[in-house]
């Protein structure tokens, strides 16, 4: 019994310990350069390294219905920058908050996509949630190579706009927590 509350204590530790280095997405909170908490080595190609991602937690509620909760969150523990703090502009930054904006953007086309799909299956969710990431990936690439990690002002206005664009598009999916039914086939 002992030992059971051990592993217990130890798992909440560990749990609470990665969510102290997690930011969610919010659109009244900006990134800061103090929210990167690694260094990036010299002669590294980038002055910073944003890490973010989707979380998708799911809970069965019955044989029909699945609860959801799906957010865009940045890891600070895991992003970095580089010492020199003349390299740090607000440009850049504004690039890094681009990938992660762009992270939101993908985790209101995951909610759209599950509330407009008609799931015969609880799997399914899991398959839409990995095309998903990987078109956001993609899109992430597409970015960086068309903005020059931020140093082409005129291309890294251009996307501020699409994704500015794509948020408001997709506003209605802002909720990070809801249901979907599972309808199953006869």
């Amino acid at each position: 019994m002992k030992s059971v509350k051990i592993f217990a204590c130890l798992f909440v530790s560990v749990i609470s310990y990665f969510l102290q280095n997690e930011i969610r997405w919010d659109s009244n909170r900006k990134l800061k350069w103090s929210d990167f908490r690694q260094t990036i080595p010299k002669n590294h190609a980038e002055v910073a390294v944003t890490w973010s991602g989707i979380t998708l937690d799911t809970k069965q509620k019955n044989e029909h219905l699945i609860a959801l909760v799906i957010y865009a969150y940045f890891d600070e523990k895991l992003s970095s920058k580089v010492k020199e703090t003349e390299d740090l502009t607000e440009g850049i930054l504004r690039h890094e908050q681009g990938h992660f904006d762009i992270r939101e953007w993908y985790a209101r086309v995951l909610r759209k996509k599950l509330i407009d799909t008609t799931l015969t299956r609880s799997y399914q969710v899991s398959i839409i949630y990995d095309k998903i990431i990987k078109d956001a990936s993609i899109i992430e690439d597409k970015y960086d190579q068309e903005t020059q990690h931020g140093v082409d002002s005129v291309a890294q206005y251009k996307w501020d706009t699409i994704i500015k664009n794509k948020l408001k598009e997709y506003s209605a999916y802002s909720i990070t927590e809801f249901q979907v039914n599972i309808i199953k086939n006869k």
